[in-house]
């Protein structure tokens, strides 16, 4: 008989049951939590923010960093059980892991290279206005001039139609008077239906 394969390390949850206890630890039970706190009043309130404030600090790092390497990590053995017990450990008692992990790793380096991070964000949002202000006037030339071209072949096709029928009435006008003209003595024949569309129309237009 064949002889079975075991792997080294069995995972003891997958990824949509580590999916959904990181959703409800890391996510759904601080909300929660925020919530309470901003209800809560006095020094408990303060607290209470900052130590959720950090939380969110540090569970902001976590997401950027795990969306770059997940891909990797979760090839590792036991990487959703970790996962796991690390939601566990930044919420747990009343969030102090999220606490000492902004304290003495993230504020520090935060801190060195605040001023960088201003003066990019800064920069980032200069660019930003001038690019928005640029294309909103191209946007809007764009649309004015299009517009402009609609109104005018609008114009155009509504002048030509009511041509047509000022002729068309014109041309009946001509037809019925030009019957009537060989009993009154006039022009005869189709040249003088012909004359008399043509002074027609160029009263009709």
């Amino acid at each position: 008989p064949k002889a079975k394969n075991f792997e080294l390390f069995e995972p003891m949850i997958g990824a949509y049951l580590s999916q959904s206890a990181c959703l409800v630890l890391g996510w759904l039970y601080p909300m929660y939590q925020s919530f309470k706190a901003l209800r809560s009043e006095g020094e408990e309130r303060e607290s209470r923010i900052a130590s959720l404030l950090a939380f969110w600090v540090v569970i902001a790092c976590f997401t950027f960093g795990e969306c770059t390497v997940e891909i990797f990590l979760s090839y590792l053995p036991l990487y959703y059980e970790a996962k796991v017990a690390f939601m566990l450990y930044l919420v747990s008692s009343n969030f102090s892991g999220a606490k000492t992990i902004y304290n003495d790793y993230i504020s520090p380096k935060l801190e060195l290279h605040e001023a960088d991070i201003d003066k990019m964000l800064s920069d980032v949002k200069t660019v930003s206005k001038e690019r928005l202000t640029f294309y909103s006037v191209r946007l809007w030339n764009f649309g004015y001039k299009k517009a402009t071209i609609l109104l005018l072949q609008a114009h155009a096709f509504c002048t030509e139609q009511i041509a047509k029928k000022a002729i068309a009435a014109a041309d009946a006008e001509v037809l019925s008077d030009a019957e009537e003209e060989p009993s009154r003595g006039g022009d005869k024949g189709s040249d003088g239906i012909e004359r008399v569309r043509r002074r027609a129309r160029s009263q009709a237009t």
